[in-house]
């Protein structure tokens, strides 16, 4: 007897396990937004530390916009 009569394929599926994924993957990513708070409000203040800064925060916007794309759900497909 199958476990589960209903074959776990198709748009709800899909729908679930990108959730799934963006709700596995947000925590860490939380952390080092938090972790990164404090550098990037200090090293405006050192000598050369404006650059390390924006860097930092670039970074930590594109991988803001590369997890939706982790999970592949239709918000992530880009158009052709």
């Amino acid at each position: 007897m199958p476990l589960l009569p209903v074959p776990l394929t198709g748009r709800v599926c899909d729908t679930l396990r990108s959730v799934a994924i963006v709700a596995l993957l947000m925590p860490p990513f939380l952390l080092v937004v938090v972790a990164c708070l404090p550098a990037v409000a200090v090293l405006p203040f050192l000598p050369g530390g404006s650059d390390r800064a924006l860097r930092m925060v670039r970074q930590l916007a594109d991988w803001s916009r590369s997890l939706p794309m982790t999970a592949g759900g239709r918000a992530a497909r880009r158009p052709a």
